[in-house]
């Protein structure tokens, strides 16, 4: 009995990506490019690969956003208001099913932009199985109101920067959280700590960093010092508009 429960468990820990996927989150298209005042519009699919209905959470991650704008979530033809970070299907209230074996949900992010001035920004957005919040799919979708030759990226690109595994995980007093940073000159870096509602808990780097590989420790603990609630959460890095984020579990 005890080896049955040991595998159980172990079962549980192992990583989303090493169990079949029961959906699909795509997009054609990460990044678009506007002019100053104009509503952007990324789009994105959720597919159920799945036998059986499933339930899902979409999550905006952040909205760390220019000045002027704003970020709406829709699932097919119905936008919710700027201030509502996730969504939920099913929503019965809404009149939204569960998604079907086989069906495609509609998903779009829109930009909102200032007509003053011109602007770039990347929200990041996570779509979990109710169910089992381990399994998730995060794609990152960029605006820009910049001149195409100024909207990209000014220091390296994603493969100059990565996020690595926290250690341990799960952990109880605190985890270190590695990450490295390529190019040729210092970079300003964010690491962040997120809940499961896409709250912003923690901020454990905020500044320069040259190029290399960095460790820095979360000691489980929120902006005020206070321990933060036991459960899932997802650390992200910052650097510019590139964004990459990974889960961890506090077990305390």
């Amino acid at each position: 009995m005890k080896k049955i429960c040991l595998c159980a468990a172990a079962l549980a820990l192992l990583p989303a990506a090493a169990l079949p996927q029961s959906f699909s989150f795509t997009a054609d298209t990460l990044a678009r490019r506007g002019n100053p005042g104009e509503l952007i519009i990324l789009d994105g699919r959720i597919k159920n690969l799945s036998a059986q209905e499933l339930q899902i959470r979409v999550i905006r991650m952040q909205n760390d956003l220019p000045a002027g704008w704003s970020t709406s979530l829709c699932s097919g033809d119905l936008c919710f208001p700027p201030f509502l970070n996730f969504y939920t299907i099913p929503d019965t209230a809404l009149g939204i099913p569960a998604l079907a074996p086989g069906e495609t949900s509609d998903f779009h992010l829109n930009f909102t932009t200032d007509p003053t001035q011109t602007a770039i920004a990347a929200v990041p957005i996570r779509v979990e199985n109710i169910n089992n919040a381990a399994e998730f799919s995060e794609l990152t979708f960029t605006a820009s109101t910049q001149p195409a030759a100024v909207a990209e990226m000014p220091r390296g690109g994603p493969a100059d920067f990565k996020l690595l595994a926290n250690f341990p995980n799960p952990f109880s007093a605190a985890t270190t959280i590695p990450f490295e940073i390529g190019g040729g000159r210092p970079v300003p870096v964010e690491l962040l700590v997120y809940n499961l509602l896409g709250r912003e808990v923690a901020r454990v780097w905020h500044g320069l960093v040259t190029p290399g590989r960095r460790e820095v420790t979360w000691h489980g603990r929120d902006h005020a010092g206070r321990p933060a609630p036991r459960g899932l959460y997802f650390y992200q890095l910052r650097v510019g508009a590139y964004r990459q984020t990974r889960a961890m579990l506090l077990l305390q």
